[in-house]
């Protein structure tokens, strides 16, 4: 009898570089298909269809990039600024349901690497000079590392 994680371990994931090329060359017939094809569209119909993509693709990709990127800053300043415990920012995480699992995760590495409480313990016991240097390295670290991670694995 299988068991009830086999389903979920057997999600169909596709390789981040298959679907990085994939966006690539998505990007690159919206930006150059028109010249490419000019001969073969030439319905009205096609034609339009032609700018219509084109003019979508092209106006919603930075948004879409813009918009993770942007989520995943958000939820790491709210995990420096909540300060929880590290075992409720897994069960805060999964109540953002509206973010993405990336920023989600950005969440659960910030908190328990950077917050207010540890600023302050940083500032009394090592000075304010290392704080001000160490707080805001290690939360670019944790972000980056949960970009690629994000990335990469979800």
């Amino acid at each position: 009898m299988p068991r009830v994680t086999d389903t979920a371990e057997k999600k169909a994931s596709g390789s981040p570089i298959a679907f990085t090329a994939t966006l690539v060359l998505l990007v690159g017939l919206a930006l150059f298909g028109r010249r490419i094809f000019t001969g073969v569209f030439t319905g009205d119909g096609i034609r339009t269809w032609a700018t219509m993509f084109v003019g979508v693709t092209i106006q919603a990709m930075p948004f879409l990039v813009l918009g993770v990127l942007l989520s995943v800053l958000i939820l790491g300043l709210l995990a420096v600024l909540l300060a929880i415990c590290s075992e409720a920012d897994a069960f805060v995480a999964a109540s953002l349901t509206q973010f993405s699992l990336t920023a989600r995760l950005a969440f659960m590495v910030v908190g328990p690497i950077v917050d207010v409480k540890l600023i302050a313990l940083q500032t009394g016991t090592f000075g304010p000079r290392f704080a001000v240097r160490f707080a805001p390295a290690t939360f670019v670290i944790a972000i980056l590392a949960s970009l690629v991670v994000g990335w990469r694995l979800l």
